[in-house]
């Protein structure tokens, strides 16, 4: 049964209520430990800072290639901007990034919405394929230097690997001209990965990109955690920024609100430090994101 729009927007406001409430009873119970953000080193956020800009220069990047691979002739510094208006969309509406990325790329370019999801589609797969590898070569290495690897981190490789499956699916468009608007649809959304797809400098070039995305992440999430006194193994932060990037695949509520919370503290917690500790790294993440993509 197919759930009404307005069932499903109560739906997701009910959820971010319930959260919201959780989220102030949580910190309200853990006060003590909450009071770290008070004694943060900013000289170490400063350098946190500096990583989430390589990042987001290096993500808008990536997303400039696919762009122009649509005929979009979007650069670096154009595409830079277009991240940062749709990392705020991101924060008040779930997708509102990827919402306001087709509407640009329609209004200013005339690029068929039916064509943005193969964006998406090539970006998810380079994005699970790297991604993957990054964490893969993080548990060998550490395994080989005689640290633990959560079983959990070895089911996210094999599961990222399993998408590049996506590379060799084409859809057959015999009938589909046949088929009216929706063929027209599906049409348009084949010939545009198919065009991803089989542009190898295309894929090339965005993987160097999407390496140097995780790598950035994972210096800055290794330095939250540092800025709040918590050492961690940068390997160990290398591969928390990859998987809990990934929980942001499926957007339920805006900004992924107490779920990339609880992953953080999750994972951290795998990682033999204390639950509370990676609520705390995700609480000055989250603001510091907030500051950077407001200025």
């Amino acid at each position: 049964m197919r759930l009404k729009p307005k069932l499903i927007e109560l739906i997701r406001g009910a959820t971010t209520v319930g959260i919201l409430i959780y989220g102030a009873y949580y910190v309200y119970t853990n006060l003590e430990s909450f009071r770290a953000l008070f004694e943060v080193n900013w000289k170490i956020v400063a350098v946190m800072v500096t990583f989430i800009l390589i990042n987001i220069f290096a993500s808008a990047s990536e997303n400039a290639i696919f762009f122009r691979v649509m005929e979009a002739p979007i650069g670096n510094i154009e595409s830079f901007g277009l991240t940062n208006v749709s990392a705020f969309f991101n924060l008040i509406l779930p997708q509102g990034g990827s919402i306001t990325k087709a509407i640009y790329l329609k209004q200013k370019y005339g690029i068929p919405y039916s064509k943005t999801p193969a964006i998406y589609q090539g970006l998810l797969v380079i994005y699970l394929l790297i991604g993957s590898g990054i964490i893969l070569s993080t548990n060998l290495i550490t395994t080989i230097t005689g640290g633990t690897v959560p079983l959990l981190f070895w089911v996210i490789v094999l599961l990222g690997f399993t998408s590049g499956i996506l590379l060799v699916i084409d859809i057959p468009q015999g009938a589909l001209s046949k088929s009216g608007r929706i063929g027209v649809w599906i049409s348009n959304y084949s010939d545009g990965w198919k065009n991803l797809r089989t542009n190898k400098t295309c894929l090339v070039n965005a993987s160097v990109w999407q390496f140097i995305i995780f790598v950035s992440a994972g210096i800055w999430v290794s330095t939250a955690y540092y800025s709040l006194g918590i050492k961690i193994n940068p390997l160990l932060g290398v591969s928390l920024s990859v998987i809990i990037s990934f929980t942001n695949i499926l957007t339920i509520v805006p900004g992924n609100l107490g779920i990339q919370e609880a992953a953080y503290g999750y994972l951290t917690y795998l990682s033999g430090m204390l639950f509370a500790q990676g609520v705390i790294v995700s609480t000055l993440t989250r603001v510091v994101l907030l500051f950077m993509t407001l200025l």
